[in-house]
């Protein structure tokens, strides 16, 4: 399971689309408040955070923080993905802390995330071998 936190309502549309082609589960949210909330909750079933960086409210990065100070491990350790038309204004101290997997650059094409996918995702099952995302 994917959780992706994205505010724009028509990116969100179109980004689960490309997620459910390439077989993926994902639930989709709009704020980083409600991205907290999930993942101190039932963090431990995502493989992936997909995370736009600017959102209303509370902040991408400061979701990550959020994240990354869990007292659970498991839940603290999701690999985080940052989504961005452009490199966040963000120290580059600050962004080793965070430990982002990566930065996926809005507007991206099926090919891209299904690459970040196989790169930063955990895997499905513990010790399972990777399988190949269709195309």
């Amino acid at each position: 399971m994917l959780l992706v936190v994205e505010d724009n309502p028509q990116f969100s549309l179109v980004l689960g689309k490309m997620l459910e082609r390439l077989g993926q589960r994902c639930e989709i949210v709009d704020t980083g408040e409600e991205a907290l909330r999930r993942v101190m909750t039932d963090g431990e079933k995502y493989r992936l955070v997909l995370l736009d960086i600017s959102l209303p409210g509370i902040s991408g990065v400061e979701v990550a923080r959020g994240i990354r100070a869990l007292a659970d491990k498991e839940k603290a350790d999701v690999p985080i993905l940052v989504m961005s038309p452009t490199m966040p204004d963000i120290p580059i101290e600050e962004m080793a802390q965070l430990r982002f997997a990566g930065l996926l650059a809005k507007a991206f094409f099926r090919d891209d995330l299904r690459a970040a996918l196989e790169r930063y995702a955990r895997p499905v099952v513990e010790g399972a071998r990777p399988r190949a995302l269709p195309r």
